[in-house]
C-alpha cells in the first residue's frame, strides 16, 4: 500500500485504539483496543522499516537496520518493564491520553510534507498570477499612471514564505520579485 498511505493507516488505527480504550471498560472495548492497538503497530513498524531503507546507503544496511533492531526492540522491553508502574501512577485513562502526544507527533511528521506541498502550490498560483504579469507589465512599459503595484502585504507574505521553508533557493519560484 505504500510507505504513506502504511502510516497513515497505522496512525489511524492507534488513534481509534486510544478512543476505543477510553471509552470504556468492557469486555468489548479492550478486544477491539488491543485488536487496533496490533494492527496499527504492525502497520507503523512495516512502514517504518520500509522508510528506513531509504535513508541509508548500501555500505550500511547491517549496521543501521542492527541500530533499528536495537532501537525498536529495547523500547519494547523498557516499556513492558515500566507499563505497570505508569499504569499506577497515571492510570488507565491517563496512559491512553499520555498515547496522543507520540500520536500527535507522528501525525505532524506526516502532514508536514502534505502541508508544505499545499503552500508551494499557493505560492506558485499567487506569484504567476499576480506577480509575472507585473514583471511582465514592468518589462514591456505601460501606459503613464498605469501601472499597477504589488499589495503592501506581499513583502510580508514572502518573507513569512521564505521562512516557513514553502520553498529553498533551489527551487523556480525562489527569486524576489520585489527585487526585480
Amino acid at each position: 500500500i505504500g510507505i504513506p498511505a502504511g502510516m497513515t493507516a497505522g496512525l489511524v488505527l492507534m488513534l481509534v485504539c486510544v478512543l476505543v480504550a477510553i471509552s470504556g471498560h468492557d469486555l468489548m472495548h479492550y478486544w477491539w483496543g488491543l485488536v487496533t492497538l496490533g494492527v496499527g503497530w504492525n502497520l507503523l513498524f512495516v512502514a517504518g522499516t520500509a522508510l528506513l531503507t531509504t535513508t541509508y546507503q548500501p555500505a550500511e544496511r547491517f549496521r543501521a537496520q542492527a541500530v533499528n533492531e536495537f532501537s525498536v526492540f529495547g523500547s519494547q522491553a523498557a516499556a513492558s518493564l515500566l507499563a505497570g508502574p505508569a499504569l499506577h501512577v497515571l492510570g488507565w485513562r491517563g496512559m491512553n491520553l499520555a498515547a496522543l502526544l507520540p500520536l500527535a507527533a507522528m501525525a505532524l511528521t506526516l502532514l508536514l510534507p502534505l502541508a508544505q506541498r499545499f503552500l508551494q502550490r499557493c505560492v506558485r498560483l499567487y506569484f504567476v498570477r499576480v506577480t509575472e504579469p507585473l514583471r511582465v507589465w514592468r518589462a514591456f512599459g505601460s501606459p503613464a499612471g498605469l501601472e499597477p503595484s504589488l499589495p503592501w502585504w506581499h513583502a510580508w507574505l514572502w518573507r513569512w514564505l521564505c521562512v516557513a521553508g514553502a520553498f529553498g533557493p533551489e527551487h523556480p519560484l525562489a527569486w524576489h520579485p520585489l527585487r526585480s
